[in-house]
């Protein structure tokens, strides 16, 4: 049995006074289990293990709510590290001191006393989340996470062919359901038979993720579903076969796998109707590196576009794009380059997480900075993750850490090995490491739920990037800690980096020109280009260093910031042209230059005035969209605003819910606290299918169409034909559920068939409720309720009633609802007639 609260207290004590062996007791608590492994734990340090009991200790202070404070036996070796991790040992007894830093202005608290708790301040979990729909229990979910969670799955899954998807959920929310749902439940508007069949292409930024996904989604072991760079061919060529061949089950690629060697097999499921979705994960990336290192983001809309011509016109994949951080910038980016053709729509269920407290320490000198941060990494508490921007900087740091006595520690960044990043990944999630020095790629879409700590030793150039790596904190929902610890040429590299000029229009057209005028250059009919990307745009002052991997970077921004003005459209690898891979990418072989198929949209593409008229407005616009992302990220420094409404001014107030987290302002002055009140759910994005067949054409005058029971037909043939009613209806169309009270045993059979299809159900006392889907629905009214009826309402959401013989009429009590109802009145034997 686990243990918790007091007596997995007292059995850790037990444990560090040598009376109980560690390997002899399980514990629930998460900071106590930490610090039982460690002890358990040959390579765990004396520092290693002081720090965790001052976790410990701070956790339970926080648990009693007063009193002693609580203590711990000190074992042998301790004492010569508990003053460095803020521990007093007295009388054999270890007690964590209070740590109130220099630096920090009106500390009320110890900055680690509320993350040590974890103290549940969001509803992030299936514990208490809304009730899922029917069809989630094949994926084992009785319980959506948050209200967000189900709009944002009830979106992706409405979603029509062709179209594309934008979701908004905060990390920690589970936006990998999004994707599970698709492969195992299918499209609402696709037919029963087909809804869960076909190839759902996840694109994912780092090899790490894609096999945590991997591991997260296979049903047997030895199915292989990550098709990334360094693994196995034959595992390579066995995803290509069944993506192209069998059209079934999910595959995850970083984009240069996508836009390269999968392509072949995902034209052929394409072209076979089958390649269900094309689903982005961390889709601001698209943005962010997709014009940077890592071209081949921006080329999936190119990718998409053939994928789309490729498809049956009514089988379309759709696309879903998966973020927890959109811009309005970005959220521009993303429309221009994934919509056209089909539409492009945003379900927004983002809300300001509440688990961070804020710290933010003046400016100091490097040495100054260094001592702020050791001290606080020896009284935060585990897991932890230090960020800084430089791969020098992660290098210094671990060493720095590993000499101070550190062991539980790891380094990641972009210069790591693969099977050394994959060996740190696979630690940090079984809790075999507690503190990981690291540059931004870390922990990118892992879920990894118990983050405590998250410090920067940077300033990052984005209030943006900022944010995402806090959000590596609290994922499971509990208090978290955020420290920036910067020094004064921290400023100096974040505005280096945040200055990455946005090219001008005298070096854009230059680097277009070389692209387009370059021999390499093939025209393939009408408007349509191969363009090589990495060819050098000239000799000129500001481009003769430009060379190689950089110059081809500044061509593919020249690229993304012409297909946002609308000067020309991505379209990808045409005329089965081999693409070139980076050796960083690690996912292609065979190099012969890096290319992209382009539509010319603007004859005048060559001519300065074009460019200044068209590309100028928008190349201001995203300068200052870069500007007023650093600037958010110094104001959060500079402490005098709210985080919370740094965070609205970024992501914009109509996509995002100001809910109250901890920052200085607030715990310096608690009237300023704004209401911690949780977002309404959004409504899904798309509407309900249109209904087809007899069902369509029994429901096309308007109004309300009315199916009577009784509620004493009860038996075995009564239950059975109300489930081939219900079945009549999923292959009609019908996605939406209504439940006016608790549906009566009648229909116990017909509800249970609701697990195999993506229907969406509502419970409601009267009023239809307003989250599901726009369009037709079933509403179910159980004996002894009753429903307003609509008997003419031409153009109006079609709604089917099933209601028993005798309701009551709402507006007139003691009457019966169907005596003055005009419209069309069915029973079982009569519908089930008309539909066949």
């Amino acid at each position: 049995m686990s243990l918790h609260g007091v007596e997995a207290f007292r059995a850790v004590s037990a444990v560090m006074a040598g009376r109980v062996a560690p390997d002899s007791v399980v514990i629930a608590d998460v900071g106590l289990e930490r610090l039982r492994r460690a002890l358990a734990d040959g390579t765990a340090s004396p520092l290693d293990v002081a720090v965790l009991v001052r976790h410990v200790l701070l956790g339970e202070e926080r648990r009693r709510g007063g009193g002693p404070k609580p203590r711990l036996p000190a074992p042998a070796g301790l004492a010569a590290c508990a003053a460095i991790a803020g521990l007093q040992v007295e009388d054999g007894q270890l007690r964590a001191l209070p740590w109130l830093p220099g630096w920090a202005n009106q500390v009320v608290h110890d900055p680690a006393l509320v993350a040590a708790a974890a103290e549940r301040v969001r509803f992030g979990s299936e514990d208490v989340g809304p009730s899922a729909d029917p069809c989630m229990e094949r994926l084992g979910r009785t319980r959506y996470r948050s209200v967000g969670q189900r709009a944002a799955i009830r979106s992706a899954l409405l979603t029509p062919p062709g179209a594309t998807t934008a979701i908004d959920l905060p990390t920690g929310e589970g936006k990998s359901l999004v994707f599970q749902a698709i492969d195992e439940v299918g499209f609402a508007s696709d037919s029963p038979l087909a809804a869960a069949e076909g190839v759902t292409l996840v694109v994912v930024p780092t090899v790490a993720l894609a096999y945590d996904h991997e591991n997260a989604c296979r049903e047997t072991d030895g199915e292989p579903l990550a098709y990334v760079g360094g693994s196995d061919e034959e595992c390579r060529a066995e995803i290509r076969a069944r993506v192209g061949k069998e059209n079934r089950g999910l595959v995850f690629a970083a984009p240069e796998a996508a836009c390269r060697s999968l392509r072949p097999a995902l034209i052929d499921a394409a072209r076979a109707g089958r390649l269900k979705a094309i689903v982005v994960d961390e889709a601001h990336l698209v943005d962010a590196w997709g014009t940077g290192f890592r071209t081949d983001f921006q080329s999936l809309s190119g990718l998409r576009r053939e994928l789309l011509e490729a498809a049956p016109h009514d089988r379309g994949p759709r696309t879903i794009l998966l973020s927890a951080t959109l811009t309005p910038e970005t959220l521009d980016t993303l429309r221009v380059l994934f919509s056209n053709p089909g539409e492009f729509r945003l379900l927004s269920a983002g809300q300001v997480r509440p688990e961070p407290e804020y710290w933010t320490a003046s400016p100091s000198t490097a040495d100054e900075r260094t001592a702020r941060v050791v001290e606080a990494l020896c009284r935060l508490p585990r897991p932890a993750i230090l960020y800084v921007t430089e791969v020098a900087e992660a290098k210094a740091w671990g060493k720095r850490l590993l000499d101070l006595g550190f062991r539980r520690l790891a380094t990641f960044h972009g210069q790591t090995p693969d099977a050394l990043r994959k060996r740190t990944l696979d630690r940090w999630r079984d809790g075999d490491l507690d503190l990981v020095v690291a540059t931004s790629a870390f922990g990118l879409g892992i879920d990894y739920p118990h983050v405590r700590t998250v410090v920067h030793a940077c300033v990052p150039e984005t209030f943006d990037r900022f944010y995402q790596e806090v959000g590596r904190g609290g994922r499971d929902g509990c208090a978290s800690v955020s420290m920036v610890i910067p020094s004064h040429r921290d400023f100096e590299v974040a505005r280096r980096l945040n200055q990455e000029t946005v090219i001008s229009v005298e070096r854009g057209l230059t680097r277009w020109k070389a692209m387009f005028e370059h021999p390499d250059a093939t025209h393939l009919g009408g408007m349509m280009f191969r363009l090589r990307l990495d060819v050098a745009p000239g000799h000129s002052t500001e481009d003769i260093d430009l060379v190689g991997e950089q110059s081809l970077q500044w061509n593919a921004r020249v690229l993304t910031l012409l297909a946002r003005v609308g000067i020309l459209r991505l379209v990808g690898a045409q005329n089965g042209v081999a693409e070139t891979a980076r050796p960083e990418d690690q996912e292609e072989d065979h190099a012969t230059g890096v290319f992209e198929t382009v539509e010319i949209l603007e004859t005048g593409h060559l001519l300065e005035d074009v460019w200044r008229r068209r590309v100028e407005p928008v190349r201001q616009s995203i300068w200052a969209g870069r500007q007023r992302n650093l600037g958010l990220m110094l104001e959060h420094l500079r402490s005098r605003r709210c985080p919370t409404s740094l965070l609205v001014d970024l992501y914009g107030r109509t996509s995002l819910e100001p809910i109250c987290t901890a920052c200085g302002l607030c715990r310096s002055d608690a009237s300023v606290k704004k209401p911690s009140v949780l977002r309404r759910e959004p409504a899904p994005c798309w509407s309900a299918p249109i209904l087809r067949g007899a069902l369509g054409a029994m429901t096309s005058g308007g109004g309300d169409v009315v199916l009577t029971y009784r509620n004493s037909d009860n038996g075995l043939a009564a239950r059975r034909r109300w489930a081939n009613a219900f079945t009549s209806f999923w292959r009609g169309g019908l996605r939406a559920l209504v439940l006016v009270g608790d549906p009566p045993d009648i229909f116990e059979r017909a509800m249970e068939g609701l697990r195999k299809v993506p229907v969406f159900v509502a419970a409601s006392n009267g009023a239809v409720p307003p989250r599901l889907p726009t369009g037709p629905r079933v509403v179910l009214v159980a004996p002894g309720r009753t429903v307003l009826l609509s008997s003419n309402a031409p153009g109006s959401a079609t709604r089917l009633l099933i209601v028993p013989d005798n309701m009551q009429d709402m507006e007139r009590p003691g009457e019966f609802a169907l005596e003055r109802f005009s419209g069309l009145v069915l029973d079982l034997d009569s519908f089930l007639a008309r539909l066949h």
